[in-house]
């Protein structure tokens, strides 16, 4: 099966989704993935970005505040993006979530202001998160050393979407989609080279991993980007230990990774050895540029 025939298939399968499941809370006991929520963990970007953390990923600048929190994304196409921490940082109320909320000047997409909630788990990372009923519509896990491995899209019609993703020595290698039972393998490669930005590039082929691949249901309003907000707002987890050279995708489980379409990439960096520059050489115009 084609990977756009796929992806349309999940896509359509995340329709589901705006009959989430209702919570009533953010604070409300639940059952998501590794990395628990027993004891909210505060939020600390430093804790993903050891080293400079960008000024810009991909046209969007970051702002933070005197804290080192993110509070505000701009993107080059008229998009500003919110953060309101809560006690996920002051501990002022039971209220554990970050509000991220998109609003689009441009007004090119179907709302013109969007707020999505997420649960922080005791890593100080999203492990749930609503749309703006309130419902529960996707669970995060992570490894013991705080790297996303699980997001679950749910729907209370059935067919949820897993994905679960699988790391050697430090490095994302293998991504897992179950979509309803049909399953799609994609493989990442490595070279030697250190992730020393600590960047992650969730466009949907790098990693087997990007939420925009569901974006046209209610709950997304078509907006894209929100695993590149929530992951550069220090949210989504741990970066790789090096950065990926190639990706593989399959549609068979039977399938290992020397068989399938192969895309490499290429990166540049300035002279402290932060990467300046990502390149898709399958599609030469998937370019995405970083500052520090």
């Amino acid at each position: 099966m084609p990977m756009e025939n796929f992806l349309k298939m999940r896509t359509a399968a995340l329709f589901l989704a705006v009959m989430c499941v209702g919570f009533t809370s953010c604070s409300d006991d639940n059952d998501e993935p590794g990395g628990g929520n027993d004891t909210p963990g505060v939020v600390n970007p430093s804790n993903v970005f050891t080293g400079e953390m960008p000024k810009s990923v991909a046209g969007t600048t970051i702002n933070r505040n005197s804290e080192g929190l993110v509070t505000e994304m701009r993107t080059d196409n008229g998009k500003t993006v919110t953060f309101e921490y809560g006690s996920a940082v002051t501990r002022a109320n039971n209220d554990d979530c970050v509000i991220m909320t998109i609003k689009d000047s441009e007004g090119d997409l179907d709302f013109n202001e969007m707020s999505f909630r997420f649960k922080i788990n005791k890593m100080g990372f999203v492990s749930e998160w609503y749309n703006k009923e309130n419902e529960r519509c996707g669970k995060f896990g992570y490894n013991d050393e705080g790297q996303l491995n699980e997001l679950i899209f749910i729907s209370d019609e059935g067919g949820n979407i897993e994905l679960n993703m699988i790391y050697k020595d430090g490095n994302l290698v293998k991504t897992v989609s179950n979509n309803n039972g049909e399953k799609w393998n994609q493989f990442t490669f490595y070279g030697s080279t250190p992730n020393k930005g600590c960047v992650m590039i969730f466009n949907g082929r790098t990693f087997g991993i990007e939420c925009d691949d569901y974006s046209e249901t209610a709950d997304f309003g078509g907006y894209s980007g929100v695993m590149t907000y929530l992951y550069y707002a220090g949210l989504l987890g741990k970066p790789t230990k090096n950065l990926p050279t190639a990706y593989r995708e399959y549609d068979s489980p039977s399938q290992d990774n020397n068989m399938g379409n192969r895309y490499d990439y290429q990166w540049e960096f300035d002279a402290n050895g932060y990467p300046t520059k990502f390149i898709d050489r399958y599609a030469e115009k998937d370019v995405i540029r970083f500052t520090w």
